[in-house]
Order: C-alpha cells, then structure tokens, then sequence
C-alpha cells in the first residue's frame, strides 16, 4: 500500500508538498508529528494522503495531537478514526480533547463529532467519543450533549445510567455556568439519590474545577449562589455534599452558612440557633500518682455559622475563656481535654443525656475528692 500511495503522489506539483514528503518519510517517530503538520499546511491532499504512513510512526503519545488535528483539518477520518480506535482509551481521550478543544472556532474540527456520531450512533456514546467535547463550545457540540441528555437510552431514568452521568459530567464542563438551571432541576426532582448527590458534585465543573486554568471567580460566585438556592430543599444528609462542592471552588463562607439546613429540626426547635453540649477537663498530677481535675461541663448555642468539625476545633480557646480556672490546685499547668457534641442536639433532654455520658467515669472520683464537677452556664458562641 505504502509504495501504491508514494508512486500515486510522485504526479503532484506541490514544490514544498514533495520536499516535506520526503521529510516526512524519513523522520524519526518523535519529529512525526510537526513533519506531517508541514506536510498537511502545505498541501492538503498530500497530508490526507501520507495520513496512513505518518499514523505507522504514531502511538497516541501527547505530543502527537498536532498530527492529529491536522489529520482532521484535511479530512484524513477513514486513516485516523480506525488508530483512534486502537489505541489505549485513556490516550483516545486525550487526542478527542485535543481535536475539541476550541473547536468552534475550526469547522472541519467541529463537523468531525458530528461525523462521529452519525458513522457510530449509539455506540459514539457507550464508547465515550463525546469525551472530546468539553471544550468545544459550537452549538454543534452542544446540542449532541443536550439531545443525549434527552434521550430515552442515556437521559435521566435511563439504562445507561453510566453514560448518562459521565454526559452530564461533560456537558457541565462545557456549558459552565449555563449548565447550572439544569443541574438544580435535576437535585430537585430526580428521584435517584445518587443521581441527585452527582449533580452536585459536579456542579463545581460549572466554574472550572479541575481544569488547567483553575477556577473562575466569577463562575464560582454563581455556583455559590445556586448550590445555596437549593439549601432548603435538598435532604439535610445532601447538604454535606453541596457544602463540600462549595469548599473545592472556594466559597467557604457560603459553605458554612448551609450548616442551618443540616440538621433541621434541632434548628426549629432551637428557634432559628443549634443548641450544643460541652465538656472540658483540666487534669493536674500535683504529687506523683495522684491526679486532680476539675470538670466544666454545660451547653452552649450557636447563630447557624458553624459547622460543629470548626466548632470543635475553636473549642479549647473558646471554652477556656468561658470556663476559666480559678483554684488551681498547684502551680504546674494543667493537661487540658475538650469535649463538644458531634452535631447540634435538639433538646435539653439530649443535652443533657450527652453530658451524663462524658461526667459518668469521674463521679466515683468526687467522692474521693480527686475530681471537682463544674456546671457551666449555657452561653452564646
């Protein structure tokens, strides 16, 4: 085949075309690539041509993407979809974003998914071709997302749940911010939870997460605002999904503030606060082997700003200044321990079991006079 096609091109007239042919032909597997893209911008016939001859040299390597859109720029699909097809998926992926990338702005690149999609039907999807179109942003490539999220075989409810999400993946990247109506419609009204927890998880795609070109400022601002816009009616174990979605584009303010849709009916029954339990020991061993320790314990409520992990975290300092000791019983510094309930608890009955729990093992030690028990008043956070 390789000597019908060189004595076929041996009649062209293209003076660069025969000097890059031979260049071409004799370059080494890495100069491949830029030899055919020389190749190709001189003569396109010549590069639909050398296609199969440059594809033998050729292994899906990264470097290799310029070849390839060059291949799509002159029309060479019958050579390249076949390599497409044999090489490893994951540098399959690679070369379809390379040919995606920015592809409104190439036609032959932006007709090439639509080809695809035609020559392949179903299998463009099962077979993730589609993959290419995260950044190509022609309404070409858009409305092939659109009408397979529509779609009976790989829309919502569909029996290919996989493709579905991993479309739904795609079109978020695509869309960005213009994705998020959809991606809120689909955590109000889809009826799977795992569906429902996707959509939000990948709603920080929308600005940009986890590209190379980092998270958009702007982007994340409206993410924010349409992750919060479903706070009060997402299922209060999702909210721990939204706020997680909203800590990796870095809107921990907004974050935090889901924290009052979590648990809400401690939230109503608290009147708009979360009531928490709280315990801190101070532990001194003022004479070898004999420990002394005093013991604060009480209930504290919180506005709906904190998430009880940063409440525990805040708590040492906090509680040392609300609970602060004043009868050391020596000089040496106390070994300190602190204590706040897990979540929020919603009554003083809860609160009150918690704390019995964290006092049990020192009330034997009262007797002995080795433990001093403190209430402390509930106070505000």
């Amino acid at each position: 085949m390789t000597a019908l096609l060189l004595a076929s091109l041996a009649f062209a007239t293209t003076p660069c075309g025969q000097t890059l042919q031979a260049e071409l032909q004799q370059a080494s597997t890495m100069k491949v690539p830029e030899a055919y893209v020389a190749l190709a911008e001189c003569d396109a016939a010549r590069g639909r041509t050398m296609a199969p001859i440059a594809l033998e040299k050729m292994f899906g390597d990264d470097n290799e993407a310029i070849a390839v859109r060059a291949m799509v720029d002159v029309g060479a699909l019958d050579s390249l979809v076949p390599w497409l097809e044999r090489i490893p998926p994951d540098d399959r992926m690679s070369m379809l974003r390379s040919i995606g990338d920015d592809c409104q702005d190439h036609p032959e690149r932006n007709a090439f998914f639509g080809t695809l999609l035609e020559q392949k039907g179903d299998r463009f999807f099962i077979d993730r071709w589609y993959r290419g179109l995260d950044e190509c942003r022609s309404s070409e490539g858009r409305a092939i997302l659109t009408n397979a999220l529509e779609s009976e075989r790989f829309g919502v409810g569909a029996t290919e749940r996989g493709s579905f999400l991993d479309i739904l993946e795609v079109y978020t990247r695509n869309l960005r911010t213009d994705a998020l109506p959809l991606l809120q419609s689909y955590a109000r009204e889809l009826g799977d939870d795992e569906e429902i927890a996707y959509a939000l998880q990948i709603m920080p795609k929308a600005a940009g997460y986890d590209t190379d070109e980092g998270v958009d400022p702007a982007q994340a601002e409206q993410v924010s605002q349409a992750i919060f816009a479903l706070g009060d009616i997402l299922d209060p174990t999702r909210i721990d999904i939204a706020r997680a979605s909203l800590q990796r584009i870095g809107q921990a303010e907004v974050a935090d503030s889901l924290v009052r849709y979590r648990w809400p009916d401690a939230w109503r029954v608290g009147g708009g606060r979360y009531h928490y339990a709280a315990m801190a020991t101070y532990s001194w061993e003022c004479r070898p082997g004999r420990q002394t320790v005093i013991v604060h314990s009480g209930e504290f409520a919180e506005d709906g700003k904190m998430w009880p992990d940063a409440l525990a975290t805040a708590a040492e300092e906090r509680l040392a200044q609300q609970w602060p000791v004043e009868d050391a019983p020596c000089d040496t510094a106390p070994v300190v321990s602190i204590s706040v309930s897990e979540q929020p608890l919603k009554t003083a009955n809860d609160r009150e079991q918690w704390l019995s729990s964290k006092r049990a093992p020192f009330v034997e030690r009262v007797k002995k006079r080795s433990v001093e028990l403190v209430t402390g008043e509930t106070f505000a956070w």
